[in-house]
């Protein structure tokens, strides 16, 4: 989606991903930061809210049988993007922050609301920040189930891939993304003054700490977001 409105709006693009995403049959879980083994036990005592933090997990949250929430419920997607995946299953309730980041999410009015032994359910993907869940837990005491749906992988053609000597910017998506391309790049060219996209300052600073000195910051990671931060004047 990203090339073709990139393309649509006289980008020349090249699709290279990153990483890939493999669905887990078996969730992690984490319950207030701990381990669990069994999910019918995680799962046992129903959310008050669900904050989904990637269109991947919503995807694998839908299509997995083991969720079976109430139909009034409501769901909080960290982006546009996510909540197009949630909103595509007929009759979800689904709020979105007007920045879409962590953040964000707790700063939003369905999220201040959430007291103490609330039941919050996030789902996202192995690893990534902990921010709400340490938010949620340890300054709202709420009980707090993250279930992780999915995780990333480099891809499999990167290895691959080389990038042409007139690629001017590369999009990165996620902090992960961008230590695989920080190697892949160090690993074949002798500077760091490539243009980098990303969508967020956390990102951002995550690439300077890297050594990248040319970096534009966009408002998420979706479509829009890094059309709108392309096309601002330099």
């Amino acid at each position: 989606m990203l090339g073709q409105r990139l393309s649509a709006n006289g980008f020349d693009c090249v699709v290279a991903p990153l990483i890939e995403v493999r669905t887990l049959v078996v969730p992690s879980v984490l319950v207030n930061h701990q381990h669990e083994e069994n999910l019918t036990r995680a799962l046992a005592v129903l959310p008050d809210i669900v904050i989904v933090l990637s269109a991947h997990a919503a995807r694998a949250y839908l299509e997995h049988a083991r969720f079976n929430t109430p139909s009034d419920l409501l769901y909080v997607a960290v982006g546009e993007q996510t909540a197009a995946v949630l909103r595509a299953a007929q009759g979800l309730q689904v709020a979105v922050p007007s920045i879409p980041t962590s953040e964000g999410v707790l700063a939003m009015p369905q999220i201040k609301r959430l007291a103490a032994g609330d039941n919050v359910w996030i789902v996202a993907g192995v690893g990534g920040r902990e921010t709400l869940m340490q938010a949620l837990y340890a300054e709202r005491h709420c009980r707090v189930v993250k279930l992780a749906l999915y995780e990333r992988q480099e891809a499999a053609t990167l290895a691959s891939f080389d990038v042409a000597a007139d690629i001017d910017i590369v999009e990165i998506s996620s902090m992960q993304g961008l230590q695989t391309f920080a190697a892949y790049w160090r690993a074949r060219h002798d500077h760091l003054s490539i243009y980098l996209v990303v969508p967020s300052a956390r990102i951002a600073q995550g690439a300077k700490a890297l050594g990248f000195t040319r970096i534009i910051i966009a408002q998420g990671a979706s479509a829009d977001a890094v059309l709108a931060a392309l096309q601002q004047p330099a």
